[in-house]
């Protein structure tokens, strides 16, 4: 399968210089391009575009690739490209997976995307919970956060993510599928909406379609998850 990029700069040289290396280069399929970046936005945040990622300019008009990169980098991999190297700091705060200089040579083109497969690989790898915890990939250097099982609440998931909630440690958000979560988990955790998990200990109590854990947080409970969540309750908690 082919990973599809999408470039956004308000230069039609620059975009067609960068468009350039995405069509020579295998596994890359271009999606789109863009010079207007708030029609570009908006087109992503719907999902008209979907990518898997987003090569971007940073200084353009109406709004600048920062901004971007803060509404929608949670729905793709953000590539920077720039001629100034004087926000590399920020950037990177902001969870961008690379930053490329202006002008980009064909070789550190191909090494970003070299990076990206990479991290997307070892991301993707189910790490099973053992000991009563559980290992999280997460960040751009891919470090690994070990979280007690008892400590989660619940996880939600977050385009291709999930967030991991924990009593005593700030949420992670980690590279795989609320499905692959589900599994490394385990008896002790429940499927009760197609976007959220839930610790059956945490709960605190439910009304209607509301599950309530931890401090008060409230959770919805899908109709197609209904039955399951029923009989696990009704059964002290476990399946």
């Amino acid at each position: 399968m082919k990973i599809k990029c999408f470039v956004i700069d308000d230069e039609p040289y620059a975009v067609e210089f960068l468009s350039g290396f995405i069509e020579r280069t295998l596994d890359l399929e271009l999606v789109g391009s863009a010079t207007d970046p708030l029609e570009a936005l908006s087109k992503i945040l719907s999902r008209e575009i979907v990518a898997d990622i987003i090569f971007l300019d940073i200084e353009m008009p109406k709004i600048n690739g920062l901004d971007f990169a803060a509404q929608a980098g949670h729905l793709a991999k953000i590539v920077l490209v720039t001629g100034n190297d004087t926000q590399s700091l920020q950037a990177y705060e902001l969870g961008v997976i690379d930053y490329l200089l202006k002008p980009v040579s064909y070789m550190r083109f191909t090494s970003c995307i070299n990076r990206i497969k990479k991290y997307v690989a070892e991301a993707s790898e189910p790490t099973p919970a053992t000991g009563g915890k559980i290992a999280l990939r997460h960040g751009l250097n891919n470090a690994i956060t070990y979280v007690e099982l008892k400590d989660i609440t619940h996880v939600e998931a977050s385009s291709n993510y999930c967030i991991v909630y924990s009593e005593k440690l700030p949420s992670i958000k980690t590279h795989i599928s609320l499905s692959e979560m589900e599994y490394q988990l385990g008896r002790d955790f429940l499927r009760v909406h197609r976007s959220f998990i839930v610790n059956l200990a945490k709960i605190i109590r439910f009304f209607g379609n509301t599950i309530v854990i931890g401090k008060n947080t409230e959770i919805p409970l899908g109709k197609n998850y209904r039955d399951e969540f029923m009989k696990a309750t009704n059964s002290g908690g476990t399946r």
